[in-house]
């Protein structure tokens, strides 16, 4: 599981430069291996963006779909 939780942050390394350049971030809260469900949570300021959704949606969940172990991308608030 260490393997695939590498490259999940991988991928959101990439994403990360823009996030910290509004105040914000997104961090990995769980992934279960069984399933592919990948559970993210963002940081700082995009809590509480209204654009946040689309961030997600736009970012986030298209660039982990890259990865076939993830099957799901689900934002925690």
């Amino acid at each position: 599981m260490q393997r695939i939780l590498k490259k999940i942050e991988k991928e959101l390394d990439v994403i990360r430069p823009f996030l910290e350049g509004h105040g914000g971030g997104v961090e990995v809260d769980s992934f279960d291996d069984k399933t592919g469900l990948l559970n993210v949570r963002f940081k700082g300021a995009c809590r509480a963006c209204p654009l946040s959704t689309l961030t997600y949606q736009n970012l986030i969940s298209d660039r982990l779909s890259v990865l076939p172990q993830v099957k799901e991308v689900k934002l925690i608030i």
